[in-house]
């Protein structure tokens, strides 16, 4: 089922020093049961355009410390953390694609435009 709405849920200071960082809501939220809690409010909506105030219904664990959501955090942290390296990585591609090289999306640099990949679909295999 998809909806129109994009619900965005940030931190706050207040909630970061009891432990709610962005990673550890990024773990709670992907807890089972709480997926099974937002499933039951997608499906209490199906004659609705919108969720409403369902989503206050959705329940995450309260960390038990700050330090606690840290660590159960830790490994949501360190893998989107990997991402952004390996991301900043293919940034050296960026001089191999001014040289006349292209990659196939998936490999491009965020900052590199698709037009360059539209104008030379196969890309220059020249050495």
């Amino acid at each position: 089922m998809l909806t129109k709405e994009v619900l965005v849920l940030r931190s706050t200071e207040e909630g970061e020093r009891e432990g709610y960082t962005p990673f550890y809501l990024f773990w709670a939220l992907s807890l089972r049961a709480v997926r099974e809690s937002w499933r039951r409010v997608t499906l209490m909506q199906t004659n609705r355009e919108d969720v409403g105030d369902y989503w206050k219904e959705v329940r995450i664990p309260k960390p038990k410390s700050p330090s606690w959501a840290e660590e159960v955090s830790r490994p949501v942290r360190e893998y989107l953390e990997g991402l952004v390296q390996a991301q900043r990585g293919l940034l050296g591609l960026r001089a191999q694609e001014e040289e006349g090289f292209t990659f196939v999306p998936f490999l491009r640099p965020p900052s590199v435009g698709d037009k360059e990949s539209e104008n030379n679909p196969g890309g220059n295999t020249s050495t």
